[in-house]
């Protein structure tokens, strides 16, 4: 039987049975099986009648036949653009297995499904395999969280540097993305150190050992001066005085951790911070914020970059958290096992990418207390 006598026939099936369920259930089931037989048995034409009927027949049958339908053409590589598009717009019960599986819907179509379909269209969209980093944008530009963790989740995703960029952001109040966004292994480093801010301590230690145990940039991050031009605002008069002064005593070698404790204890807190940054060689904005983060983490990293020891660590955080709260007993040895937990390596690659983060740089002091 040649393919015009097929469709032929198919229009007279679809006619004699459209009348009942159960007719149409028979329709439906043949035409199914003629529409993804052997394509060299119809025209374009031809296959184009066919694929009218059974679109006709679509808005009839019951959804568990269509169901069965979608659930094969998720898997067919020669099914009309068309046919499948009209699917992928149906109620999610329908559309979910195209939308997962089906490589015939293209970007733009994805996009105008994501843009225009619910939320469970999203969802689906976001566990493709090979998704472009187009279709993640669309994802992302939609706001809805749990569409972006189920994005961030799936390693096939490709998620461009704006996106991160824009997420990084978010996650400063957007809590449940911590954890999706530091296991991405495409996360860049720089930005996973910017995280470190704002997420909880066992985050924090995460981030050490993963994103700062690249030993072959240690030499280059630590090595490069401070660009002066990123600082926000020029010295005032008293920060001028405690540079020069602390430039002198380094000059002099003696610009020590020990006189670095004293002065603190002394109440020269501008000189504090100036020799704290000079040694850690990062802006005084920036040292500003490690020595008042509340859980002691940064100053911990500091204090090993430059070679402190841990009792002098421990002073420098007892000292600096001393107003009216104090710090707990736990909170003190939380900080002491962060501090034995990093390497030297790893503290100078974190420093370095806290000098290089000119957007962390430019925020205003005061460091976001992280998640417990």
């Amino acid at each position: 039987m040649g393919g015009s006598e097929r469709v032929v026939l198919a229009e007279m099936l679809a006619d004699a049975t459209l009348r009942t369920p159960a007719g149409r259930v028979v329709a439906f089931d043949r035409l199914t099986d003629l529409f993804l037989g052997d394509e060299e048995l119809f025209s374009p034409h031809e296959r184009q009648l066919l694929f009218d009927i059974l679109s006709s027949l679509l808005r009839e049958v019951e959804v568990v036949v269509r169901r069965d339908l979608v659930e094969r053409l998720a898997e067919s590589p020669d099914v009309p653009h068309d046919l499948i598009v009209d699917l992928a717009n149906l109620d999610i019960d329908i559309a979910q297995p195209l939308l997962m599986r089906s490589t015939l819907l293209a970007d733009p179509d994805l996009i105008e499904i994501v843009r225009r379909r619910s939320q469970d269209h999203r969802l689906a969209v976001a566990v493709r395999k090979s998704l472009s980093a187009d279709v993640s944008d669309a994802l992302i530009e939609t706001g809805d969280s749990d569409t972006i963790e189920q994005l961030l989740r799936n390693p096939d995703a490709k998620i461009s540097m704006r996106a991160f960029s824009y997420l990084v952001a978010e996650s400063r109040s957007v809590d449940r993305l911590h954890q999706p966004l530091l296991s991405r292994h495409d996360l860049p480093p720089a930005l996973a150190h910017r995280m470190f801010w704002w997420v909880s301590t066992t985050l924090r230690s995460f981030i050490m050992e993963r994103f700062s145990g690249d030993d072959d940039q240690v030499d280059t991050l630590i090595n490069e001066a401070v660009d002066a031009a990123r600082r926000i605002t020029p010295p005032s008069s008293l920060d001028a005085e405690a540079d020069r002064l602390v430039e002198r005593l380094d000059m002099l070698n003696e610009l020590t951790q020990r006189f670095l404790v004293q002065a603190l204890r002394s109440k020269r807190l501008t000189v504090f911070v100036a020799g704290m940054a000079r040694l850690a060689r990062i802006d005084s904005r920036t040292m500003r914020r490690v020595i008042f983060d509340r859980a002691g983490e940064p100053l911990a990293i500091a204090c090993r970059a430059v070679n402190f020891d841990r009792q002098t660590f421990a002073t420098l955080f007892l000292l600096t958290h001393h107003g009216n709260e104090g710090i707990s007993p736990d909170r003190f040895e939380r900080a002491l096992e962060f501090y034995d937990s990093i390497t030297f390596a790893r503290a100078r690659v974190t420093l370095g990418y806290w000098r290089e983060d000119v957007e962390f740089s430019a925020e205003p002091d005061g460091a976001a207390t992280p998640r417990s």
